[in-house]
């Protein structure tokens, strides 16, 4: 579990963010629900002016690497709209909770350097592998790991190359 941190955030600093559905379980899997939920996060990404690094959406929960691009808030209020938007639009039919989604808090830490960054975008893309849905990072669909693999931009998620850290 990570640790507790301010939500307050600095700019220029990059984050790794983890959110869980309250009922665990196979909820984040249908092309339908995937989509939706990629497109408020790029519509959330794009309105607080955050760079995506790194992303998976895993069944029953989702991996950020965002970097905020000035001082406050922005982390936590894109998590606040993703997860509230989210909710009303992405629950799918059958889940058992009428008004929660989300776990009501997510977790967030600062990533202090290249080699931190690393090591977490290599854990978001390696993600599905260890769970046994692909046999490659490249192959998960709702993952950034097809556009770091290929070089270019293919998912449904703006990911920013511009790092220049090699995974």
């Amino acid at each position: 579990m990570l640790r507790r941190h301010s939500r307050y955030n600095v700019a220029h600093t990059t984050y790794f963010v983890t959110t869980t559905i309250v009922e665990r379980g196979s909820w984040l899997v249908t092309p339908e629900v995937c989509n939706r939920l990629s497109e408020i996060i790029e519509e959330y990404r794009a309105y607080y002016n955050l760079l995506c690094i790194g992303y998976c959406l895993m069944p029953d929960h989702i991996h950020l690497i965002l970097n905020q691009q000035q001082d406050g808030l922005a982390v936590s209020n894109f998590m606040e709209r993703v997860k509230s938007q989210s909710a009303r639009y992405c629950k799918p039919v059958g889940y058992p909770h009428e008004q929660k989604f989300w776990r009501r808090r997510f977790d967030c830490m600062s990533l202090p350097g290249t080699r931190a960054l690393q090591t977490k975008l290599r854990y978001v893309h390696w993600n599905p592998v260890r769970k046994g849905l692909v046999t490659e990072p490249q192959f998960y669909p709702w993952s950034s790991a097809r556009d770091w693999h290929k070089g270019e931009q293919t998912g449904p998620i703006t990911t920013c190359f511009e790092t220049g850290i090699v995974c």
